[in-house]
């Protein structure tokens, strides 16, 4: 596998089968529902600095209406709530993609990035997403 390769999921692979098989998801495209796979990719400064516009408007409502505001910064331990360091991406099963780059690390979580990773474009939707190259077989 290279970038600018066409792949589709491998549906031998037994990852993807038991992703299918945990979570059934669907994608609405026109009057059809496409089944689909989740895959992710790190936020956009974009995405979180509208989550934290999202806190701050629900502090402020909540002082407004005289309540607690602690649940909305803070979690059970008393923890800053931070925001979300991935966003879930959904692409079709059945979907053709092209390979943006076919091998790198990333990080989708508070560790290290984790290696053996593929940045797949769905060329429909003009959205990219990372999934593990195993998971993935090129289109001939």
């Amino acid at each position: 596998m290279k970038k600018g390769d066409k792949v589709k999921f491998n549906m031998d692979n037994a990852e993807v089968r038991e992703e299918l098989e945990r979570v059934e998801w669907s994608i609405e495209v026109g009057d059809t529902t496409e089944r689909s796979l989740r895959t992710w990719r790190p936020s956009t400064i974009e995405e979180k600095e509208a989550w934290r516009q999202s806190r701050r408007d629900a502090i402020a409502e909540a002082h407004a209406l005289g309540e607690n505001t602690f649940h909305i910064a803070f979690d059970d331990a008393g923890e800053s709530r931070l925001p979300p360091r991935t966003t879930q991406i959904r692409m079709p099963i059945d979907g053709e993609f092209i390979v943006d780059r076919a091998r790198c690390r990333v990080a989708l979580g508070w560790g290290n990035p984790e290696p053996g990773m593929a940045r797949i474009l769905n060329p429909e939707t003009g959205e990219h997403s990372f999934v593990k190259r195993e998971m993935l077989e090129v289109v001939q």
